[in-house]
């Protein structure tokens, strides 16, 4: 894009939807992103896909403002995968859209990013929604958390890390998982099901379908809900229990909901599972 190269050296104000606007000076253009450094002395990578408007005042061409470095240290890389590779175990700063959230990159893939955070655990941003990336703490190279926790939740971390998002989903299942937080879209629930196109989601007795692609962020606390023979015992009723229509089995089964991210206020209700598996097996009838 030549207006985005045009404006290298520029101070401008970026604005990305919402309330999200920075103001600062324009130091590095690529393909993919750009490099602001701000007033105050912060330096944000932004997804060029994800930048609505740029506004530049025209008088401020010819100032020379103090608070601005004339060669501030940054990450260079020629397009945003191998910007995220570089800021790999670093604590950063991202913006997905109505949220900003600060910790460790800990994964990068083709399609999702992870991040350790001290209060919810891994978050998991799907490569698309990522509006900003930033270095909050760039005078340092240090983490500012305690690297013993992201230790302890490393193992976990491993088992369920994937190739891919869809895959990352389908290790995630029998899991409480919270979609897209500090939203008004936001949902969490029992992950049950990982199709191509959507997932499957149970939230006391409703099941709820949520769309893959608009999914900005899923966050868990790394924390199962159910054991193995539990989940063995889910699965089998949502995929194989077709021929006896999935109620007559299932009419006395049941699994007890608690919710891990809310410690003060423990979910006492019961998953139907009947009413799942019954719902389920009609629809997969519906598509064959």
């Amino acid at each position: 894009m030549d207006y985005i190269n045009s404006l290298k050296g520029r101070t401008c104000w970026v604005y990305q939807g919402g309330n999200d606007t920075s103001f600062g000076r324009i130091v590095d253009t690529t393909e993919d992103y750009m490099v602001m450094h701000t007033e105050d002395d912060e330096i944000i990578y932004f997804t060029i896909d994800q930048v609505k408007t740029i506004c530049e005042d025209s008088t401020l061409r010819f100032v020379s403002l103090s608070c601005f470095e004339n060669n501030p240290e940054y990450v260079r890389a020629t397009n945003l995968q191998e910007l995220l590779d570089k800021l790999k175990y670093r604590s950063v700063k991202i913006n997905s859209g109505q949220e900003v959230r600060t910790g460790m990159l800990a994964e990068v893939k083709d399609d999702y990013i992870s991040m350790f955070t001290e209060e919810d655990g891994v978050i998991f941003y799907t490569s698309h929604y990522i509006h900003s990336i930033s270095e909050p703490n760039r005078s340092t190279n240090e983490i500012s958390y305690q690297e013993a926790e992201f230790q302890s939740f490393q193992p976990i971390n491993d088992e369920i890390i994937a190739a891919n998002f869809n895959k990352l989903l389908t290790n995630l299942k029998y899991s409480w998982v919270m979609i897209n937080r500090n939203r008004h879209d936001r949902i969490d629930g029992l992950l049950v099901e990982v199709h191509e196109e959507y997932l499957t989601l149970i939230q006391k007795q409703m099941i709820i379908r949520v769309p893959i692609v608009q999914i900005r962020n899923i966050s868990y606390p790394g924390v199962s809900v159910l054991n193995k023979e539990e989940a063995d015992t889910i699965h089998d009723l949502l995929v194989i229990e077709e021929e006896n229509n999935g109620s007559e089995n299932l009419s006395s089964l049941s699994v007890n909901e608690v919710d891990p991210t809310n410690d003060d206020c423990p979910t006492e209700a019961v998953i139907n599972i009947a009413e799942v598996a019954t719902e389920e097996s009609t629809k997969k009838k519906q598509m064959q």
